[in-house]
């Protein structure tokens, strides 16, 4: 899953915890011992709201990511 999202109209609602709270029970039913995801450090509203959750922050992760002509160039398909 790339992204996940209450609506604007929705915030506030209690429906975004509602929804985490759903997730984290059926990863529980399924046996995982962990759930995680990444929030955009330029999305202020949406770490509050994890931290709000009590959700740990991960300081000894580092997020990676291939874009555009790096992704093509390592790929080595020669299209930049």
């Amino acid at each position: 899953m790339k992204d996940l999202f209450v609506s604007e109209r929705a915030r506030g609602t209690g429906l975004g915890n509602l929804f985490m709270r759903h997730l984290a029970r059926h990863a529980v039913e399924l046996g995982c011992h962990r759930f995680d995801w990444t929030a955009e450090t330029d999305n202020p509203r949406a770490v509050a709201f994890y931290d709000d959750l009590k959700a740990e922050r991960v300081a000894e992760k580092v997020y990676f990511r291939f874009s555009d002509a790096n992704l093509r160039a390592f790929a080595g398909t020669g299209k930049d």
